[in-house]
């Protein structure tokens, strides 16, 4: 048997719920935009190359400055691992970088890219 209060309740959410139900969906405000302006372009002096990714861009990002730092000064990584995470295993890429179900060895990754480094794979 309900109590009173709780019947109360129940009918108040009711009410609610039905009020919310038949309340017309609001309309959309129109953006007020500036019409554009024409011109010409400048020269841009680019004095370095730089790359950036987030998630999965964000690995090849890393792959890129890595493999080739003598020429791209700089990187903006987000939300990815370090370079040669996944190691050539698709498992160790889905559940060690992606949902961080494996561990990954840092400094076995550090070795890896300074060895591979010395050989002269790249820079």
């Amino acid at each position: 048997m309900k109590t009173p209060l709780k019947a109360t309740t129940t009918a108040l959410a009711a009410v609610l719920l039905l009020m919310l139900a038949a309340a017309s969906p609001a309309q959309a405000a129109t953006p007020s935009t500036k019409a554009p302006v024409s011109g010409s372009l400048r020269a841009y002096n680019v004095s370095g190359v730089y790359v950036a990714g987030v998630s999965s861009g964000g690995y090849l990002a890393t792959q890129l400055h890595v493999a080739y730092s003598s020429r791209i000064r700089g990187a903006a990584i987000f939300a990815a691992g370090p370079y040669y995470c996944a190691q050539h295993n698709v498992a160790q890429a889905l559940y060690g970088c992606g949902d961080n179900l494996y561990p990954t060895n840092v400094s076995a990754l550090q070795t890896y890219t300074r060895t591979w480094a010395s050989y002269g794979l790249w820079d």
